[in-house]
């Protein structure tokens, strides 16, 4: 503890002077105000916390590990910004003087990631974790703690009880003030400099979250031109806009904008600590490792095909369809291994089957199906065919005997922290040759290449020979086949350049290329501005884009490179538009190289986005985005929803929109992996051409409902018309102990009346403080 403060004030002075250049993505956003968002200050701290967790300098983890550590810093990071969709619960925020709700809230959320990350449900830890940290970050730009210090001389240090177990906080007493009236309204938009009366700590209030409004008008307005708390209580328009937050360098946006990387380093340095104290140190080294991302989840190792078949994991539990419907299974038997999901290829309903297809974006790995011997006219085949398609897996036909020979094959195709460079599948419509070409560079470690469906298999060198292909450990190549599969391992990258592949398939093919290399697309993202007002930033949609529009894209890439652009192709690899308006955004350089812009028209097929260019030694490269994108004419507009507590219910309305030229019936139906879907308005819709209407779902977590991640799913089908598909991630969460009970509890009790004692004894017990 004593060794990460004194690392994190040495390291804040850097942050402040070099934070002047970030451009908040989802965070504060709104307009381009100046910042560092959210997202970055998580980055920063679980960065600088690599070295004294696991012992290594950034540049000495391998391809595979800070491939699987960015992912877990994104979706840490992503759950994090998250939290600004909800637009009415002040605790989220720290907002009206809410200490002890968000305090509880911070405690909870820190004992929900460790049981989760023991339940080995480390993505719904991740997001947990993501949550937590905007609430304690927001409590040093929401409160007066920043203003309290400067006003003491004391060092910018974290309040010793925010986040900490075992501490409470107490708020001052409702008809106790806490703000004056800002100066006079001036040009420059100041004016509210010392509007503090620094009697106690506070936080301020924001508009519209009713179980925190100000009780009266001399406490704190949250501030900024959209919050409207400060015009309550007859004060004129004129002093719209006064508070005290801290959330960017915008005076539009926050009265105390001067103080923002003040309470930016306190809150990476708080960061920091609440990560080491209440999720560190509470875990084991493996625990620790896998949940930041060090290494990966191991599940199906050493497990036989015959034993996959009969360990099953509901993915899809007890749902019912409609009220007036018997109650349907949608189970599947699966199997998570490193990053990859195997599913087997049993006869579920529909409905699963969508929600597979629906949430593999969101998991961002393969889904690899395996059938047993599966007939070419089993008229599901195509759908789990189309299921490996979209999310860069293989449809793998396999003889239920042969199972010591699959095992070691599926074994062979799913190693951890792979980056893919070609994913490419379709149907030869009689002509039995393919061949498709790709680079390989010098910072791919490895390479694997995956088939199925074929019966021949040829890999050519650029300068045209032919690979030895046949098994050779002297050449550091690996074969293995498995009825019409094949995966093929090359150990290094002995020569770079353009490689082509030739195999011979009768009906379906499926090829893949990947390898683990320091140089990825980490992600590409179609996005919307959302979030709350004042508040709003860059999040994916929900559902797949509208062909024939030109969508605003964000994207990552990891590496070193001198050159790239973006590029659209078909899944059978035919260029379709080069995006070059994607840029480098020159601004943000913290995490990756990020890109921004608009794609052109969206094409009305399916699609593949590939990143290529040149690499830092003039060698050319490719990597391509995992999960197959496929535009249409409906829009499915889902509210933000981020968690739900066990036994609450929660009423949505979902919006769908015909952007079709034709009037069409669309069947609908809502789906979860927990069966929180109690009840929906309509299983069909008529809508004519340009027309919208409303699905209603009401949802409802029970006691039996698995606390972690559930993916919400809403469909509409069109009779004449494709249809579309709208996903998100919701957190369950279990109910919450009583406040009373928790402050029972509780050791060390901070109250914000004794603010300035408290700061007067740290200033003492820790020296230049």
């Amino acid at each position: 503890m004593h060794f990460i403060r004194v690392h994190l004030l040495f390291l804040q002075f850097f942050l402040i002077r070099e934070s002047v250049g970030f451009i908040p993505q989802k965070w504060k956003s709104l307009y381009g105000a100046l910042g560092v968002s959210h997202e970055e200050q998580t980055e920063i701290a679980i960065k600088q916390l690599w070295t004294p967790w696991f012992g290594l300098n950034n540049d000495q983890f391998t391809a595979a590990e800070l491939y699987g550590m960015n992912n877990a810093i994104e979706e840490i990071a992503s759950a994090n910004a998250n939290v600004d969709n909800d637009q009415t619960d002040g605790s989220l925020h720290f907002d009206g003087e809410s200490f002890i709700q968000a305090q509880a809230r911070l405690l909870d959320l820190a004992q929900q990631a460790i049981q989760l990350t023991k339940q080995q449900s480390y993505s719904g830890a991740r997001k947990s974790i993501g949550q937590a940290l905007h609430t304690l970050q927001d409590f040093y730009s929401h409160s007066n703690w920043i203003e309290l210090l400067v006003a003491h001389g004391a060092e910018l240090v974290p309040h010793p009880g925010v986040g900490v177990s075992g501490a409470m906080l107490h708020p001052l007493l409702w008809n106790v003030s806490t703000c004056n009236q800002c100066d006079t309204f001036r040009k420059d938009c100041g004016g509210c400099e010392n509007n503090l009366l620094m009697n106690g700590l506070t936080t301020g209030y924001y508009s519209g979250e009713p179980d925190y409004q100000k009780p009266q008008a001399g406490k704190c307005s949250h501030g900024g031109q959209l919050d409207g708390s400060s015009t309550e209580f007859g004060v004129g328009i004129t002093k719209r806009g006064q508070g005290i937050n801290k959330d960017s360098t915008s005076c539009l946006l926050s009265p105390h904008r001067d103080m923002h990387h003040d309470a930016v380093g306190v809150s990476i340095n708080a960061t920091m600590i609440y990560l080491t104290d209440e999720i560190f140190k509470q875990l084991t080294t493996d625990e620790v490792k896998i949940l930041f991302g060090v290494q990966a989840k191991k599940g199906a190792t050493g497990m036989s095909l015959k034993a996959l078949w009969g360990t099953v994991k509901d993915i899809v539990k007890l749902h019912k369809r409609q009220d007036f419907e018997p109650v349907q299974k949608l189970r599947a038997a699966s199997a998570e291994h490193h990053t990859h999901t195997f599913i087997m290829a049993d006869d579920i309903h529909d409905h699963g089957r969508t929600l597979l297809q629906a949430a593999a974006p969101h998991k961002i790995h393969p889904i690899h199906i395996v059938g047993r011997d599966i007939p070419t006219n089993n008229t599901h085949e195509q759908i789990w065919r189309d299921i490996a398609k979209c999310t860069g897996g293989h449809l793998l036909k396999v003889c239920e005997n042969d199972t010591s020979a699959a095992s070691e094959f599926l074994e062979m195709i799913s190693p951890p922290g792979h980056v893919e460079v070609l994913s490419v599948a379709g149907a030869t419509n009689g002509n039995g040759t393919m061949e498709f070409s790709f680079p390989l560079d010098s910072s791919l470690e490895s390479v694997l290449i995956t088939a199925s469906g074929i019966s021949t298999f040829d890999l050519f060198f650029p300068n045209g020979s032919r690979y030895p292909v046949e098994p050779s450990e002297d050449k550091g190549t690996h074969v293995k086949r498995l009825a019409a599969n094949v995966a093929f391992n090359m150990t290094s990258v002995t020569t770079t350049g353009i490689y082509r592949i030739a195999f011979n398939s009768v009906t379906d093919y499926s090829l893949s290329v990947s390898g683990q290399s320091k140089l990825y697309l980490s992600s590409f993202n179609f996005v919307e501005l959302a979030g709350r007002p004042g508040h709003e930033g860059r999040f994916s949609i929900l559902d797949s884009p509208l062909s024939g529009e030109r969508k605003e894209v964000e994207a990552i890439v990891h590496g070193n490179f001198t050159s790239g652009k973006f590029e659209f192709r078909t899944k059978d690899d035919m260029p379709l538009a080069e995006q070059d308006s994607i840029k480098i955004d020159d601004y943000c350089k913290h995490h990756g190289t990020r890109f921004q812009g608009n794609t052109t028209e969206i094409p009305a097929s399916d699609f593949m986005v590939y990143f290529k260019g040149i690499n830092h030694k003039g060698e050319p490269f490719q990597r391509a985005r995992l999960y197959m994108v496929s535009p249409t004419r409906v829009q499915i507009n889902m509210p933000r929803i981020i968690s739900l507590k066990v036994g609450q219910t929660e009423n949505v309305t979902v919006e769908i929109v015909n952007r079709n030229n034709i009037t069409d019936t669309f069947d609908l139906f809502a789906v979860d992996s927990e069966n929180i879907v109690k009840a929906v308005s309509a299983s069909s819709i008529l809508l004519d051409a340009g027309a919208s209407g409303n699905l209603a779902i009401q949802l409802q977590p029970t006691v039996n409902a698995t606390i972690g991640v559930n993916h919400l799913v809403v469909s509409a089908k069109g009779k004449k018309t494709s249809g579309n598909v709208g996903v998100q991630t919701i957190m369950i969460e279990p109910e919450q102990a009583p406040i009373a009970v928790k402050i029972a509890s509780t050791v060390n009790h901070y109250f914000a009346s004794e603010a300035a004692s408290l700061i007067k004894r740290l200033k003492k017990g820790q020296g230049k403080l």
